[in-house]
C-alpha cells in the first residue's frame, strides 16, 4: 500500500514576509521621496556638466570631430600615405570668418593628463583658433572636412609626433608645409639618410627644407629684415615668424605629375629661394605665387609651364630659370622690372621677339642662357656695360648682325656661345682677345667671314675654340700656338688656305684638332704629329685634316 506523501510543511519564511510587508507599508512614502530627490540631483549634475563643458554636448555646431575623451580621435590619413582631399578645391576670399570655436581655458590647456588623446582634445580648439587666422575663409574653411586645411589641422592635433601646442612658434610654418605635402603627394621616397616630410622632428630637418635662425638672417640682411618679415601675404594673411625660418625650399622631382603649383606656397611670404625643377607642373603660375615678394631664387626648369605673365612682381629676384618649358611668344612686359637678375636661364622654349631690348639695361647679369628659342634682333652695344658677365649662351636663335666690339669690355667673360645663328656674320672682333678670362668660345654654323683674329692667341686660359662651318679665310694664325690651354680646336668647313702652322705643336694639352674640308695643303708638321705620341702625357686623340695635306696614318686620324 502506497503511503500518502506527507503534507507540505508550512513555510518557515512566512513570518519574515509579513514583517517585510509591514516594513514597506510603514516606510513607503519616505523611500519614494529619497528616490525622487536622487533623480533630481542626477539631472541637475548632468545639466551643470553640459554647461561647464560644452565640447561634449556637440553644441559648437561647426565640427563633427570627436571630443569625447573615452573615444579614439578621428581617423586622419598619415602623411606617409597622402591622398588628395575630396570635395571642392576652390578657396574663398581671404577675409577671415568670425571664429566659432569653443572657448578653452588656460587651465584646461595646461592640465596634465595620463591620456594623450585627452590632452590633444584640450589643445584642439586652441590650435584650430590659431590656424583659422592664416586660413583663407577663416574658421569656415578650417572646419570644412573636405579641405586640405582641415586635414592638415587634424594631422597636427592627432597624428604629428611633435605634438605642437597653440603657442609653439613654428605651428603656422609646419601647418603650411604639411598642406603642401598633402596637396602634391604622394612623393618618391627621400634620398637615403634624409628625413621624410611628416617625420616627428622639426620641419627644418625634412628633406629639401633649409632654414636659418632668425638672428642669422638679421645679421645677413640688415635693414632688409624688417621688410622681409613684415610684408605678409598679398591678402593680409601673415603667419607667425618662427625662430627657425624656412629660407630655401627645394622640391625638385617632388610634385605629382601634372599638378599645379599650390597656392599655399604663398603663405611662406618670407621664403627667399624656391626650386620646383622637373615636376611636370602645367599651365600658369597661380597669382598668389607672384606675391612671394622676397624671392631671390626661382627655379622652374623642366616643367610644362606656359605663362609667367606677372614675373616682374619678384622685385628682389637674382636667379631665374625658366628653361625647358612650353613658353611661347615674347617675354612679358613685366620682365623689365627684374633689374637685379644675376643669372637667367631660358633655353629650350619658344620665346620670340627682340629680347635684348629688355636685357640691355640689366647691368647686374652674370650669366645669360637664351639658347634654342626664336629670339631675333641683334646683340646690343650695351653688352659692354654688363661688366659682371661671365657666360653668354645665345645660340640657335634668329639673331642677326655682328658681334659688337664692345664685348671686349666684359672683362669677366669666361664662356661665349652663339652657334647655329645663320644670319649672324661679319668679322669676329679682335677685342675678344682682350678677355683674359675666356675659357670657352663656340661660334660654329654661323656666317662669320674674314680672318681669324690673331689676338685669340693671347687667351692663355682658353680650352675650347670652335669656329667650324663659317666663311673664314686666310691662314691659320701662328699666334694660336700661345693659347697653351687649348684642348679642342675646331677650324673645319671654312676657306682657310696655306699650310698647318708648326706652332700648333706647342699646344701640349690639345686633344682634338679639326681642320678638314678647308683649302689647306702641304705636309703635317712633325711638331704636331709629336702630340700623337706623348707617353703618359696628354695625347692628341683626333687629328682630322684635308686630304690634300700630306700626313701618314700614324699621325692623322681622318681626312676629308
Amino acid at each position: 500500500m502506497i503511503e500518502d506523501e506527507p503534507a507540505a510543511a508550512s513555510s518557515p519564511r512566512e513570518p519574515e514576509q509579513n514583517e517585510g510587508q509591514s516594513f514597506l507599508q510603514r516606510y513607503k512614502i519616505p523611500i519614494i521621496a529619497v528616490l525622487l530627490l536622487t533623480i533630481v540631483g542626477l539631472l541637475v549634475a548632468v545639466v551643470v556638466a553640459i554647461l561647464v563643458n560644452p565640447n561634449n554636448s556637440g553644441a559648437d555646431g561647426g565640427s563633427d570631430a570627436n571630443t569625447d575623451p573615452q573615444q579614439p580621435p578621428p581617423s586622419v590619413p598619415a602623411p606617409s600615405q597622402p591622398e588628395s582631399p575630396t570635395g571642392p578645391t576652390t578657396r574663398p576670399s581671404a577675409t577671415n570668418a568670425p571664429s566659432s570655436f569653443p572657448s578653452v581655458s588656460r587651465r584646461d590647456l595646461d592640465a596634465p593628463s595620463s591620456f594623450p588623446s585627452v590632452a590633444r582634445d584640450r589643445d584642439k580648439w586652441a590650435i584650430f583658433e590659431s590656424l583659422s587666422r592664416i586660413t583663407p575663409g577663416g574658421a569656415t574653411m578650417l572646419l570644412d572636412q573636405d579641405t586640405v586645411h582641415y586635414r592638415a589641422a587634424m594631422w597636427l592635433v592627432y597624428e604629428d609626433g611633435m605634438k605642437l601646442g597653440p603657442n609653439d612658434d613654428h605651428l603656422h610654418q609646419r601647418f603650411v608645409l604639411i598642406m603642401i605635402y598633402f596637396l602634391t603627394g604622394p612623393w618618391t621616397p627621400p634620398v637615403e639618410g634624409r628625413v621624410a616630410w611628416g617625420s616627428p622632428v622639426h620641419e627644418c630637418e625634412w628633406e629639401g627644407i633649409f632654414c636659418k635662425d632668425l638672428y642669422v638672417l638679421e645679421d645677413e640682411l640688415g635693414g632688409y629684415i624688417d621688410e622681409l618679415l613684415e610684408v605678409g601675404r598679398y591678402d593680409g594673411i601673415k603667419i607667425d615668424v618662427p625662430q627657425q625660418i624656412v629660407n630655401r625650399l627645394v622640391l625638385r622631382q617632388r610634385l605629382v605629375l601634372g599638378k599645379e603649383v599650390p597656392d599655399e606656397l604663398s603663405l611662406l611670404y618670407y621664403l627667399m629661394h624656391l626650386d620646383l625643377e622637373n615636376n611636370n607642373l602645367a599651365g600658369s603660375l597661380p597669382m598668389p605665387i607672384y606675391m612671394l615678394f622676397n624671392l631671390q631664387t626661382l627655379f622652374l626648369e623642366q616643367n610644362e609651364l606656359t605663362n609667367v605673365v606677372a614675373i616682374g612682381e619678384f622685385r628682389h629676384l637674382e636667379h631665374l630659370s625658366l628653361s625647358r618649358n612650353n613658353f611661347q611668344g615674347p617675354l612679358p612686359e613685366s620682365f623689365r622690372n627684374l633689374k637685379k637678375l644675376k643669372t637667367l636661364y631660358m633655353h629650350t622654349n619658344g620665346f620670340t621677339g627682340q629680347v635684348f631690348d629688355i636685357l640691355k639695361d640689366f647691368e647686374s647679369l652674370e650669366l645669360i642662357d637664351l639658347a634654342f628659342n626664336d629670339f631675333d634682333g641683334t646683340l646690343p652695344t650695351e653688352i659692354g656695360n654688363m661688366e659682371p658677365l661671365t657666360s653668354i649662351f645665345v645660340g640657335h636663335n634668329n639673331f642677326s648682325g655682328t658681334i659688337p666690339t664692345e664685348i671686349g669690355m666684359c672683362k669677366n667673360l669666361k664662356q661665349f656661345q652663339i652657334d647655329g645663328a645663320h644670319d649672324m656674320g661679319g668679322t669676329i672682333p679682335s677685342t675678344l682677345g682682350q678677355l683674359s678670362q675666356l675659357e670657352f668660345i663656340k661660334m660654329d654654323t654661323c656666317a662669320f667671314n674674314g680672318t681669324l683674329p690673331m689676338s685669340l692667341g693671347n687667351l692663355e686660359k682658353l680650352e675650347f675654340l670652335d669656329v667650324n662651318s663659317n666663311y673664314l679665310e686666310g691662314t691659320i694664325p701662328t699666334q694660336l700656338g700661345k693659347a697653351v690651354s687649348l684642348k679642342t680646336l675646331g677650324l673645319a668647313n671654312n676657306d682657310f688656305w696655306g699650310s698647318v702652322p708648326s706652332e700648333l705643336g706647342e699646344l701640349t694639352k690639345l686633344e682634338k684638332l679639326y681642320i678638314q674640308n678647308t683649302d689647306m695643303s702641304g705636309s703635317m708638321p712633325q711638331e704636331v704629329c709629336a702630340l700623337r705620341d706623348r707617353g703618359s702625357e696628354t695625347v692628341l686623340e683626333v687629328l682630322w685634316v684635308p686630304c690634300d695635306v700630306e700626313c701618314d696614318e700614324m699621325c692623322c686620324t681622318n681626312c676629308s
